[in-house]
């Protein structure tokens, strides 16, 4: 086969609306850095078949730089035509610089939502590097927010492992950017296998990055802490008397600041924590009788369990 024109029909063609080339497929280069979609291997499959049958009814967008075949959008298409046989393919060609290939081939991948974050981090890290331009001037020409820029460019620092697993949505993106806050390779490389092994949600993710960062420093109750193999665990929340994890429902109690204070003064008293922590309830004493006649007018003494 050494060529598939698109099929006409009664309609307006492609190549009535566009000045379409016939480029030799060899011609055509792919850059390293560039925005490349993760498509099914069926849905590959059905568009390889497709393009078999009927050609290449929508034309491969090209860049020409200084005489130089550069694609900006048709990846898969053109993979399909190199298996197929196929030597020549249709395509719109544009003269541009390499910053506008960068450019072009993020926006339209992004509008056709065919997208991968990965390769995002790594064409804003491209930008910004390599041809000098601002967080600003990236954010506006692209279309997203500074705040994104900033995220993707860190994240575009990562080991080439860890992109991939942002690039096959193995790890989220929000995860990918709390291990940039490591600066061991290896520790990064270790959570990231971990949290795609667990399914770290973002939370966890922050959480574990945290202890790596403060290996001393005591879990908060309701977050997470992990076991040696990496598994989370939540951290279960202590009774406000007696000091005990609650592995149950916990009980909840509305109270006034003011009677917050009277009961936290209760709970000073001498003897009354710790016959809670070994009754595994609180004891009413003395002391804690004579606190309930100081309470202030409206006060109802309730048990907070």
């Amino acid at each position: 086969m050494s060529e598939v024109h698109p099929q006409k029909s009664g309609q307006e063609s492609d190549s009535d609306k566009y000045n379409i080339e016939y480029l030799d497929i060899d011609n055509i280069f792919v850059p390293e850095v560039r925005v490349t979609s993760v498509m099914d291997p069926e849905i590959y499959e059905e568009l390889k078949k497709s393009i078999k049958e009927k050609g290449i009814l929508t034309p491969l967008l090209i860049a020409d730089v200084d005489g130089k075949y550069i694609l900006i959008d048709g990846f898969h298409r053109l993979r399909a035509a190199k298996e197929l046989g196929i030597k020549k393919v249709p395509c719109v060609v544009r003269k541009m610089t390499m910053q506008d290939v960068l450019i072009e081939n993020m926006i339209t991948a992004r509008q056709k939502g065919t997208t991968n974050p990965a390769d995002e981090a790594r064409v804003v890290s491209t930008l910004i590097d390599e041809m000098g331009m601002s967080n600003k001037e990236v954010s506006k020409i692209l279309g997203i927010s500074e705040s994104t820029v900033r995220k993707y460019y860190k994240i575009s620092k990562l080991p080439p492992e860890v992109l991939d697993a942002v690039k096959f949505k193995r790890l989220s993106v929000d995860c990918a950017y709390w291990l940039t806050y490591l600066d061991d390779v290896n520790k990064i490389k270790e959570l990231a296998e971990l949290a795609v092994k667990w399914d770290y949600t973002v939370e966890q993710c922050k959480a574990a990055v945290h202890q790596v960062l403060n290996p001393y420093t005591e879990p908060e109750e309701l977050g997470w802490t992990f076991t040696p193999s990496g598994q989370p665990q939540k951290v279960l929340p202590k009774c406000f008397l007696c000091g005990k994890e609650i592995e149950g429902e916990a009980k909840y109690v509305w109270l006034h600041p003011e009677c917050l204070t009277i009961l936290e003064e209760a709970i000073k008293i001498s003897g009354f924590k710790e016959e809670a922590k070994e009754a595994g309830e609180s004891a009413e004493t003395k002391e804690v009788k004579e606190v309930r006649e100081e309470r202030p007018k409206g006060f109802e003494w309730r048990k907070p369990w």
